[in-house]
């Protein structure tokens, strides 16, 4: 009988803890890294998505952040 117990309150235990309510670890208004702190300040930030204009999907805008500055 008790192992059924333990069996319940284990299940229980888990979906409680699957289905809990954090708030995410990186809040897209906040920059992430140092790096992304420092471009925005000198004015070269760049936002990690872009949108297509064909699709209207969005994608990673990889080649406008690994590209130099250009002052």
């Amino acid at each position: 009988m008790n192992c059924y117990r333990f069996g319940w309150l284990a299940l229980v235990t888990l979906v409680v803890g699957m289905a809990g309510c954090e708030k995410p670890l990186f809040p897209s208004n906040m920059p992430r890294t140092q790096y992304e702190r420092y471009d925005q300040m000198r004015g070269h930030y760049v936002p990690a998505d872009r949108v297509d204009g064909a699709t209207g999907a969005r994608t990673p805008a990889l080649r406008e952040r690994l590209s130099p500055h250009r002052e």
